[in-house]
């Protein structure tokens, strides 16, 4: 189906010839009538199907620019993808004045969002911590909204925004229209459906599936030569661009140390970098001026970045949706693409081979000159780190089951009890022991032997 056929207004269409789209992608093609009927959608479709403008267009349809409350609310899980997101409907609504979109997110400037909020924005876009800010400040008014999009909810949920979330949907009205979107449908996301959308409609894109078309290899080797490793691959593969994979923003801090220090082009990205200096390196490795992106799973979600003939995962992921994720950025729209895994230690290797079963990939060994020959053994520093990676992971997944302090799961609130009013007790003194009583005597009967004597006359 062609967007000429589907759109009614006259600057959807200008804005989308002037982007040169012609046909709708299969995730479009079901959310928009769906959307514009007014029930409530739950698609699930992966990274760079298409899913902003599926909900963007019926969500603008919906803003009325002579009301300048809050109409419409997008939440995101990161400021790259909110910021991303920003730009794509301000595309949309290049020919139309009156209604402007604000990205809310940390790492900005709050006064400015502030003065802006105040004038009146009819789309917000932001994180769900920021967004909680200004619902605390009384700085966002969301009375009047209409239209509430929960874009990548599964990651939101997973960085711990579950809290978060609750409080500023019990802010929207009731009757709002609610979409969710989500690379995949855990059971959390069900139970938030459940108790915060009315009666909604699931759709499932059949996209096929991209790792058919992305040659996958491991690369084993040990920890003194990882990187030499890298290096190595990213001068036999010479990819035009790529992105290399780590785990912790410090492993991102220390492999950019080095690739810089030999002579490579590199930038990276993660969540301790300032926003201005994100935005910078985001532009360079778009527009191909730098080749290699280090970045870490959550500072690259959502990031539509095209073009990517090789990715890497200097550590192997933590789960399999962050694998599915990583390789998910080569070999789209039908292309080939390669991807990486580096492999250093029996622990991981056996974590890696899990991941391949779940998610029945084909994977080849890929030998290089920093190839480990026989087995891999482990140093007594590496399985204290991985002893204690796991023991943080399983920390962290029992807090996520645990309710919060002030709400239980999903909103519930508790029944604050009456608080006790403290009265003053009388301070009983305590007996002394008979040791203890028999040793007082004694001192008392000394002081009063001497206060019983009667002073001496002096001497004249």
């Amino acid at each position: 189906m062609k967007f000429t056929e589907i759109l009614k207004d006259e600057y959807l269409i200008k804005a989308i010839e002037k982007q040169g789209f012609e046909e709708l992608t299969p995730i479009q093609e079901k959310a928009i009538p769906l959307l514009r009927s007014g029930v409530d959608v739950i698609g699930k479709s992966k990274t760079g199907s298409g899913k902003t403008y599926a909900y963007a267009i019926p969500a603008l349809e919906l803003v009325d620019v002579e009301n300048k409350a809050t109409q419409v609310l997008i939440l995101s899980p990161t400021r790259e993808l909110a910021s991303q997101e920003c730009d794509e409907i301000r595309k949309l609504n290049e020919f139309r004045e009156g209604c402007n979109v604000l990205p809310v997110f940390g790492g900005a400037h709050i006064e400015k969002q502030i003065i802006n909020l105040k004038r009146g924005v009819r789309v917000v876009i932001g994180t769900p911590g920021r967004l909680c800010d200004h619902l605390r400040r009384k700085t966002l008014n969301l009375s009047e909204v209409k239209f509430v999009v929960l874009d990548e909810a599964d990651e939101m949920l997973d960085m711990g925004f579950r809290d978060d979330i609750v409080t500023i949907l019990e802010k929207t009205p009731q009757d709002r229209q609610t979409a969710l979107f989500s690379a995949t449908m855990p059971d959390e996301i069900k139970k938030l459906a459940q108790n915060y959308m009315k009666s909604p409609v699931s759709i499932e894109t059949d996209e096929g599936d991209d790792s058919d078309f992305i040659e996958q290899y491991y690369v084993r080797t040990d920890t003194k030569n990882k990187n030499m490793a890298i290096r190595n691959l990213l001068d036999t593969l010479a990819p035009t661009r790529t992105i290399i994979f780590c785990n912790t923003k410090k492993m991102v801090d220390s492999l950019f140390e080095s690739l810089d220090k030999n002579g490579y082009s590199v930038v990276k990205l993660h969540g301790d970098i300032p926003q201005n200096e994100r935005k910078h390196t985001i532009k360079a490795f778009k527009n191909g001026e730098v080749p290699v992106l280090i970045a870490t799973d959550v500072a690259a979600r959502g990031l539509d970045i095209s073009g990517l003939d090789v990715v890497f995962n200097y550590d192997v992921p933590e789960s399999n949706e962050y694998y599915v994720h990583r390789i998910g950025r080569t070999g789209r729209a039908g292309k080939s693409g390669k991807a990486f895994t580096l492999i250093n230690t029996p622990y991981q290797k056996n974590k890696f081979d899990a991941i391949i079963e779940a998610t029945g990939n084909e994977v080849k060994e890929f030998e290089t000159k920093f190839t480990l020959k026989g087995e891999q053994k482990q140093t007594r520093k590496e399985k204290r780190d991985e002893y204690l990676a796991e023991a943080r992971k399983k920390a962290y997944e029992k807090r996520k089951r645990l309710p919060d302090s002030k709400t239980l799961p999903y909103g519930v609130k508790k029944k604050n009890k009456p608080k006790k009013t403290a009265q003053s007790k009388p301070v009983k003194q305590a007996k002394p022991t008979a040791q203890k009583g028999n040793r007082l005597a004694k001192e008392r009967s000394f002081i009063e032997s001497f206060s019983a004597k009667k002073p001496t006359k002096k001497r004249k």
